[in-house]
């Protein structure tokens, strides 16, 4: 499998200076958005994006643009793209089909490259339903499997995927597309069929020369949110093929797990390795609950199952993992130590922290309640909501976990986060935050003896 990120919804990086050239009409074009990792978050609902076309047949009208995070590593990249997303034209006369176009921008927003020209398939079973229906990318010679362009790609560019319609008919009409996911895991498959609302993708073959610096890639949970779970130990079942979405772990990656207790000095401990070294964190409390964070740098395969952890009661537990990935060539270590709080009203701040050295950072701050709360209203600059806005757990007297992190490349403070429990609150919470770096490795001067 290659490089598979998604369609999101959040406000892209950077602002391309310009689309295109082969876009006739940009004018009606929704606002930037990313291309991501890891599956999306609650506050990336489904998103409908239409644009009306010009009145001239066969001109390409520009939909939405995606773009990448910062490229870490200078490189040649090319290969081919193909992806999937639900698309519809108003009416059966449109003749509207769906438009793809790919380039690398540079950090001030102008072209590098273009790896991709605007193109669009013509045969009649590529056009759009008028219903949202899954349609893949193809080029016009109806190859879902699109050659690329090599461009030589710089630190901190950015790969742009322009998405839109190929329009044959004059009639003043709006086809559009929808992409991003919410509280799904599943992709939309290679079909023309599927009407579900699965996660729009696009996928680059050349993983060997793509590096994007230390990015979030996914998350999983037992029990999904708003499910039920009371017993002991709980495992994250199927972590080594399920998580990241895009593909199996890779060696390197962290793999964080987050147990909750319902219960206050409750004994969270590692069960299952999966063959991993997993770093136990201390247990932070409240009077109600018990958070307690587990860490390994993957090792590249699970062995004797998947990794779980044991509670020291059966009732409320929550299992939550996430992953992130470093640059190539780093590793893992400690940037700053957990720190631990409890809080008790509608607002829960964690105090943030300040990272140091010249390592790339991912720092995490999680939140367990004693109640099935749903969680919004993030504050903090730079901080994003870590998988699902929350992880509900109706078990007995019910519970809910909550996640942000915050990725720095440079050393400095990360400033305060704050959620809000929207629902069924305010609700004693346990609080943590710990910070991550990606170390490069030591540089072994040579010595010459005698």
């Amino acid at each position: 499998m290659g490089f598979r990120m998604y369609l999101g919804k959040a406000a892209a990086p950077i602002t391309p200076g310009s689309w295109s050239a082969g876009w006739n009409s940009t004018g009606g074009a929704a606002a930037d958005a990313s291309l991501v990792f890891g599956q999306l978050s609650t506050s990336e609902t489904h998103t409908n994006d239409f644009a009306a076309s010009d009145g001239t047949s066969g001109h390409f009208i520009a939909v939405r643009r995606y773009v990448s995070p910062a490229i870490q590593f200078a490189a040649t990249v090319g290969g081919n793209i193909n992806g999937q997303v639900l698309c519809a034209e108003a009416v059966a006369t449109d003749n509207a089909f769906i438009a793809i176009g790919v380039k690398v921008i540079k950090s001030d927003g102008t072209d590098r490259g273009i790896m991709l020209a605007v193109t669009a398939p013509v045969a009649a079973g590529d056009e759009m339903s008028t219903t949202l229906t899954n349609r893949s990318f193809k080029d016009s010679s109806g190859n879902a499997t699109i050659a690329l362009s090599s461009v030589a790609v710089q630190v901190g560019d950015f790969i742009v995927v322009e998405v839109g319609y190929q329009y044959n008919n004059t009639t003043l009409q709006s086809p559009g597309h929808q992409s991003g996911a919410i509280f799904n895991t599943t992709d939309l498959p290679v079909d023309q069929t599927t009407t579900a609302s699965d996660n729009g993708w696009v996928e680059f073959s050349d993983t060997s020369n793509l590096s994007f610096g230390l990015v979030y890639i996914g998350t999983t949970r037992n029990p999904i949110d708003n499910g039920t779970n009371a017993t002991t130990p709980v495992v994250i079942s199927g972590v080594g093929d399920g998580v990241p979405r895009n593909g199996t772990l890779v060696t390197g990656d962290l793999l964080v797990m987050i147990g909750y207790q319902k219960a206050a000095s409750a004994t969270l401990a590692i069960s299952a390795t999966g063959g991993q070294t997993w770093t136990s964190e201390a247990a932070v409390t409240s009077t109600a609950g018990t958070l307690r964070t587990f860490w390994c740098t993957y090792n590249g395969a699970f062995t004797g199952g998947d990794p779980s952890i044991s509670y020291s009661a059966s009732v409320n537990n929550t299992l939550v993992a996430h992953i992130y990935r470093p640059p190539p060539g780093t590793s893992w270590a400690i940037n700053v130590a957990q720190a631990g709080s409890s809080a008790a009203g509608t607002v829960c701040t964690i105090t943030g922290q300040t990272t140091t050295g010249s390592d790339p950072t991912i720092t995490l701050a999680m939140w367990g309640s004693d109640d099935d709360n749903t969680w919004g209203t993030l504050t903090g600059t730079g901080w994003v909501s870590t998988g699902w806005d929350q992880y509900r757990n109706l078990a007995g007297q019910d519970a809910s976990m909550s996640a942000a992190h915050k990725i720095q490349t440079s050393a400095g403070a990360t400033g305060n986060v704050s959620k809000t429990q929207l629902a069924n609150g305010p609700d004693v919470t346990a609080q943590s935050i710990i910070t991550w770096g990606a170390a490069a490795p030591a540089v072994l001067h040579p010595q010459i003896c005698s």
